[in-house]
């Protein structure tokens, strides 16, 4: 059994602001013995593929890469559910960024426009404006890996510094064979 050395009434209750729970889900990943670097990664990781420009793929997305690298399905959803505002805010700059890249020509319609089109004729909307919404992807390929080393490095302090405010004690790995044990 492990030793914990953060009371359970040292964390903040499930209660509360967006703020208090997201904090909760990483003390307790941190208390398991997850490392900074581990829960840095997957909040980060996590946040960047929930800023991906098509909206309703970001779920299956954390959840296959979190997968292929082992890294923490609830904090990556967590990140990436927590990143949704912030997604429709990017759409715009990642579109002006694809354009940009690819020397198209800007999209001039608003986004009301652009909606009102899409119930009018989804059809003829993605035959109209699929190549916008592949430049879209363009500009988050392009942008992301930036953001996702940005949120990484600026966690790995701020983790490790909620580490030290409640007391939580790195978990050492123990070898494959004990030293009193014969393999």
């Amino acid at each position: 059994m492990r030793h914990l050395s953060t009371p359970v009434s040292a964390i903040p209750k499930k209660r509360g602001p967006w703020k208090d729970r997201f904090k909760t889900v990483i003390l307790v990943q941190l208390r398991q013995g997850i490392t900074p670097h581990k829960v840095a990664l997957s909040v980060a990781l996590g946040a960047t593929i929930g800023l991906f420009p098509i909206i309703g793929v970001t779920t299956l997305a954390c959840l296959g890469v979190g997968a292929w690298l082992r890294l923490n399905q609830p904090l990556l959803q967590l990140a990436n559910y927590a990143a949704f505002p912030l997604q429709l805010c990017l759409l715009y700059g990642f579109l002006r960024t694809g354009e940009w890249i690819t020397f198209s020509e800007p999209i001039t319609l608003s986004a009301g426009e652009l909606i009102a089109l899409l119930k009018e004729s989804p059809s003829t909307f993605f035959k109209d404006f699929g190549m916008s919404g592949l430049r879209t992807i363009l500009g988050w390929a392009v942008i992301s890996p930036f953001i996702m080393v940005v949120f990484y490095f600026a966690l790995i302090p701020i983790l490790r510094n909620l580490m030290r405010n409640y007391r939580i004690v790195a978990q050492k790995k123990k070898s494959a064979v004990s030293p009193g044990e014969v393999a």
